[in-house]
C-alpha cells in the first residue's frame, strides 16, 4: 500500500461514514495531571500536551504549575502511597501513586521556570505532597 501511495496510484476507497467515529475537541482539563497514575502514564500525558499546546498542569504547594518535560526514571518502582515531588541527588523527581518515578526536567510555577535548586530552597528536603 505504501509504495502505491508514494507512486501516486493507490486505490481511492471512500470511507464508510457509518463505520467511522469522531473525537471531540481537546479541553483544557485534558492536561490535568492525575498523580495517582503511573509514571509512564503521566510522562505520556506530559508529552501529549507539551508546547505548543498548553502543557500538563497541576498544583504544587497551592501554586499553579506546568510540567513541561519529564523522563521516566523507574517505571517498576512500587506505587507511592502519597505522591510527592522533591529534589533527590540534585534533580527534581516525582513519586507517582500508580508506581514509578519521574524526573521533572522542566517545571513552571506561576508562569516562571523553576530549577531543582530553587525548588529545594523553597520546599526543603522533604518536598511537597501531590494530588490530594
Amino acid at each position: 500500500a505504501l509504495p502505491a501511495l508514494l507512486a501516486g496510484n493507490a486505490p481511492r476507497i471512500k470511507q464508510d461514514a457509518k463505520a467511522s467515529t469522531y473525537y471531540g475537541g481537546r479541553k483544557p482539563e485534558d492536561g490535568m495531571i492525575d498523580w495517582s497514575k503511573s509514571a509512564m502514564a503521566i510522562h505520556n500525558l506530559v508529552r501529549a500536551v507539551a508546547p505548543p499546546y498548553p502543557g500538563a498542569f497541576t498544583a504544587v504547594a497551592g501554586r499553579q504549575a506546568r510540567v513541561l518535560r519529564t523522563r521516566v526514571l523507574d517505571a517498576g518502582k512500587a506505587p507511592a502511597r502519597n505522591p510527592s515531588m522533591a529534589v533527590e541527588n540534585g534533580r527534581l523527581v516525582a513519586r507517582c501513586g500508580g508506581g514509578g518515578t519521574l524526573a521533572i526536567l522542566k517545571l513552571e510555577l506561576d508562569g516562571a521556570e523553576v530549577s531543582a535548586m530553587d525548588f529545594a530552597a523553597a520546599h526543603g528536603a522533604t518536598g511537597v505532597s501531590l494530588g490530594g
